[in-house]
């Protein structure tokens, strides 16, 4: 089996590449070996490759930077989907493709359903959320789309490390409160992704992160305590809780969240069978890992 990668230096991808079974010929591409937003140079690369899964993880994912470069943000989200979906479908193909909570309002108070009507509240969301349309106008096209939530690892930029860094620099620290989701460990999607192919899934649009819910600021205080434990910090800092408008008010944010990131994973959970890790446990293995690679 031949798998292409989009995005490979990014945090799933870099999952998907450690986790890669030894029977797949793997074809990771970072931007700079295939850049999304060349159409010609895409499609050139999936049709001479033929692969049989073409996994899409490129992706503008800077939240606030993306009010400012909206059109690099949908050009690489939304209208480089239309290029790979083509390509797939010439090459008979099938996609697996990674969205994000982002696309709903979080004005919800329960998890969010796969056919819950999207709401994005900022550009990045919005397109996110025009790509997964792109993907869905290619009907006879075998893909998955697969939206999840607040991901990080090891690799690349993500909260946990930011943490880290913050903990390690800062005596106190403001922590958003109010908005609430699954920090999900980009190892669990990577297995995840495995599993898909290797079931052949049905297409269709999913829901999945790891088990649980929680807010930032806890986020934060249980990274706090797992890294301490590690040694990664040396000392603890002073966790303030504020609220998204305190925040949003006093860190020129230009982007607004979701307040609520909560989605229903049952579906694919059901389908695969697979059970999900809880976030807490998945936080401690993935700062263990971290800690014994620096």
């Amino acid at each position: 089996m031949k798998v292409l990668i989009t995005g490979a230096s990014g945090q799933i991808a870099k999952e998907i590449s450690d986790t890669c079974p030894k029977s797949v010929s793997l074809h990771p591409y970072s931007k700079s070996e295939l850049d999304i937003s060349d159409h010609k140079q895409t499609q050139n690369m999936i049709r001479s490759l033929s692969p049989d899964i073409v996994i899409n993880t490129a992706a503008y994912t800077n939240v606030d930077q993306a009010e400012i470069d909206k059109e690099l943000a949908y050009e690489i989200n939304s209208y480089a989907l239309k290029s790979i979906c083509q390509a797939c479908k010439d090459s008979n193909s099938r996609l697996i493709h990674f969205s994000t909570d982002y696309i709903f309002g979080g004005s919800k108070s329960k998890a969010y359903e796969i056919d819950d009507e999207p709401n994005p509240l900022n550009i990045y969301g919005d397109s996110k959320l025009q790509g997964e349309k792109e993907i869905l106008q290619f009907s006879d096209l075998g893909f998955i789309i697969l939206r999840t939530s607040w991901v990080y690892s090891r690799y690349g930029n993500n909260f946990v490390k930011s943490m880290i860094s913050l903990l390690n620099s800062k005596s106190s620290i403001d922590i958003v409160s109010d908005q609430v989701g699954t920090p999900t460990w980009a190892r669990s999607i990577a297995i995840l992704v495995w599993k898909i192919i290797k079931q052949d899934n049905p297409s269709g649009i999913y829901h999945y992160t790891d088990k649980g819910i929680t807010d930032w600021y806890h986020f934060a205080k249980q990274i706090q305590e797992e890294a301490f434990k590690l040694k990664l910090i040396n000392k603890k800092s002073q966790l303030n809780p504020v609220t998204t408008d305190f925040y949003n008010d006093n860190y020129n944010v230009k982007a607004k969240r979701p307040l609520n990131s909560k989605l229903n994973c049952e579906l694919l959970t059901r389908q695969l069978k697979i059970k999900q890790e809880d976030w807490q446990i998945n936080l401690k293995k993935m700062l263990k890992e971290y800690g014994n690679k620096i």
